[in-house]
């Protein structure tokens, strides 16, 4: 597993090298970005509810991997791993998925093709499965997001709103 985590690190490093940019704002889309942020939380829900059904449809032994990592968490104040797992992380992970990888890759293919390829690389540095299908849905949405309302912020708050879903889910259970 840490093999399979070095190397998908090594090809998003490699990745990010060959095609990022920094991050730049996108021409301004016609809706407010209240109505994105809204659809972003909407969007993040429903992707959580299908995440959930994944692992219990095809997962079994993932949730019990969640609640180990959880109770793993205890000796770290519960409000630590809130902030790194539900603010800090998503802010990260949308800058160097969203913001410099599928932002640089449209500059050399498709819009769509972009997407794809950061959602693959999004899910492939999370590896777990089922959570693989479920991850590269998610990164497909939040490149969608941060396409259509032409700023990353919507995609940010859909990856927190996730986070903060399946956080509350399993430190409350």
């Amino acid at each position: 597993m840490l093999l399979y985590q070095s190397i998908s690190l090594g090809l998003v490093a490699w990745t990010i090298w060959r095609f990022g940019r920094p991050l730049k704002r996108a021409s301004g889309s016609d809706q407010p970005i209240t109505s994105w942020l809204l659809v972003a939380v909407l969007l993040a829900v429903l992707l959580w509810v299908m995440d959930q059904w994944l692992i219990t449809a095809f997962g079994g032994e993932q949730a019990n991997d969640i609640k180990r990592w959880q109770a793993a968490q205890q000796n770290f104040w519960l409000i630590s791993v809130l902030i790194s797992t539900v603010c800090l992380t998503p802010w990260l992970e949308e800058w160097l998925f969203r913001g410099c990888l599928f932002r640089g890759f449209q500059t050399h293919m498709p819009v769509w093709l972009a997407a794809v390829i950061s959602a693959m690389l999004f899910a492939l540095i999370h590896w777990q499965w089922p959570a693989f299908i479920s991850l590269f849905l998610a990164g497909l949405l939040y490149a969608w997001l941060t396409v259509r309302s032409g700023r990353l912020l919507p995609a940010v708050l859909a990856h927190m709103t996730h986070n903060a879903l399946t956080f509350g889910f399993y430190s409350l259970s």
